[in-house]
């Protein structure tokens, strides 16, 4: 049972937990609270947890004296996120033989808003292991003081004194001093004591923005990743979540515990154990409002898209160039007929390699790539070119794995018709300069085709600032359904190109003599009934979701 403790203005709790007996306490210094006074008896066997959650908008002290009998064993939690100064001091006496003592503090220090913390565990018995683990987050002018004195006295062998301090600098102006004592006066014990002061790890705020996410928003979450192990101690869930949103909204990341709801999968547990998945490169998990859409295809439409007369069909047909007209908007493509609806990245690669080899290429014509490429990229230009005599060329890479522009400039030649490469590899997670490489094949008359797998989930694609002929993408990468995406040709390349197959709604008319009129672009690219039901979906991830999470953003930016 959950014991609650509201703490208002100035007030002194005396707690004392009984001989062999559990219990768990919540303690919240409420907004007018001032000053704390918690003294804590701990008996014989006992076991006890304590939380302190700290909302005081003005200046608040806290004073906490602990006394631990034999066997007694008690973990203690202080979160403090609040703009207001906080002056603890911290006692805590392991007494009698056995005693163990457990502290996970976490404290947000920001504007010259001060937190200063004298803490001792002080070991008066053998047999006794006291723990201390203080974690602090400081921003602009944040200011953090910290003494963790571990005291081991005489006679009391075979204790165990261990500290931690891990502080998170960040901005600009912060003043932090933290002082781990270790006053050991006795031989047979273990101690030891931990000192990290410094900025995010750059490789971890390489791997975040690899994944789509702003600086702000990938150091928010490394931020918050300083406090999980204070919050973990919260026995209540609901408080708990509460506590990770508030934590992740202040610190200006992403809701994770709000976007997680939207994720039905993420229910499931695996070994007993809430479902982690981190396998997203490959394929992204369907949030709610993309599996709606494809239900609601299947329960209420159903019908053929350009296939009947009929009011059903009018509105699979509406719903299917509706989600033509939205991806077309998300990639600020200049015209509607510039999306070609695929089964994902590889078909319109594939496609484009046949189309552009077949009817644009003659014998020597040289395609550049990378050797980085993923196969859907590369293995199209080499077996299309088998037949016509075309060679794949390779821009060389940096040290780093890296296109570059001067690199892609070494390797031109009048010979090169085509530049094929990812904007985003798939292997390393950099990002091609594909900008600068469409203005150069635009000079000399080079057809620039961008695998955008990797790409569009992560980065805000403007097809038309980019000027890219050609451009290919899969819904599943960005939780839209699997067997649907998308290919962007620009216009003029796409009226002139004829498709590769040919069926049922590629076809205006044709007889027996083998007169053939095809439909206007990009009808005459979809061939036969479409996934109607995936492209509504892709709509779906595109506009109801991909939106909304944007749309969450702003709210803690303006918050």
């Amino acid at each position: 049972m959950l014991n609650r403790f509201d703490v208002h203005n100035s007030e002194t709790l005396n707690i004392q937990i009984d001989r062999h007996d559990q219990k768990s306490y919540l303690i919240e210094l409420s907004k007018d609270c001032t000053k704390l006074d918690l003294r804590v008896e701990c008996l014989e066997n006992s076991f006890s947890k304590f939380f302190i959650l700290n909302h005081a908008e003005n200046a608040c002290e806290l004073n906490i004296n602990m006394v631990l009998k034999q066997d007694a064993n008690c973990q203690m939690g202080v979160l403090d996120l609040e703009k207001s100064p906080l002056k603890w001091n911290h006692y805590v006496d392991l007494k009698e033989p056995g005693a163990e003592y457990e502290i996970l503090s976490g404290q947000l220090c920001q504007e010259h808003i001060e937190k200063v913390c004298d803490m001792e565990v002080r070991h008066n018995a053998p047999h006794t292991n006291g723990q201390m683990k203080n974690f602090a987050v400081l921003f602009d002018h944040g200011q953090y003081q910290m003494v963790a004195n571990g005291n081991i006295k005489k006679g009391c062998f075979d204790a165990q004194s261990h500290q931690a301090t891990r502080v998170l600098t960040l901005g600009q102006g912060h003043k932090t001093k933290v002082i781990p004592l270790l006053l050991i006066d006795e031989n047979d014990v273990k101690a030891s004591h931990a000192l990290t002061i410094g900025q995010p790890d750059a490789d971890q705020l390489y791997y975040l923005q690899s994944r789509g996410l702003s600086t702000k928003q990938a150091v928010g979450l490394l931020s918050v990743g300083y406090f999980l192990p204070v919050i973990d101690l919260v026995e209540d869930e609901e408080l708990k979540n509460s506590l990770r949103q508030e934590m992740e909204v202040r610190l200006d990341c992403m809701d994770i515990s709000k976007i997680r709801k939207d994720f039905p999968i993420l229910t499931r547990t695996m070994s007993n154990k809430p479902l982690v998945y981190l396998d997203n490169g490959a394929t992204t998990l369907k949030p709610q409002p993309v599996i709606d859409a494809v239900v609601n295809y299947y329960t209420y439409l159903g019908a053929n898209a350009h296939r009947g007369d009929y009011e059903i069909s009018a509105q699979v047909d509406a719903a299917f160039e509706g989600a033509r007209v939205r991806t077309q908007k998300f990639l600020n493509a200049k015209y509607k007929e510039e999306i070609v609806f695929t089964s994902g990245s590889s078909e319109g690669l594939n496609l484009v390699a046949m189309m552009v080899t077949q009817q644009l290429l003659n014998e020597g014509d040289v395609i550049l790539s990378d050797e980085s490429e993923h196969a859907s990229s590369i293995l199209p230009w080499m077996q299309a070119g088998k037949k016509k005599g075309t060679k794949i060329d390779y821009i060389p890479l940096d040290e780093e794995g890296k296109i570059t522009v001067e690199n892609f400039k070494r390797v031109l030649t009048d010979k090169v018709k085509v530049v094929a490469i990812a904007m985003v590899s798939n292997v390393l997670g950099f990002v091609a300069p594909v900008k600068e490489i469409a203005k150069i094949c635009h000079e000399r008359g080079i057809l620039l085709v961008i695998d955008g797998a990797q790409s569009t989930p992560h980065l805000n694609i403007d097809v038309q600032d980019l000027d890219c002929d050609f451009y290919a993408f899969s819904a599943h990468k960005m939780c839209g359904p699997t067997g649907v995406g998308a290919l962007y040709g620009k216009k003029k390349w796409l009226d002139q190109l004829e498709p590769i197959f040919y069926g049922g709604e590629s076809n205006a008319r044709f007889d027996k003599s083998c007169s053939l009129t095809l439909k206007e672009t990009p009808l005459k690219f979809e061939s036969g009934t479409q996934p109607i039901e995936g492209v509504i979906g892709m709509a779906a991830a595109w506009i109801i979701w991909i939106q909304l999470v944007k749309r969450t953003f702003m709210r803690m930016k303006l918050n």
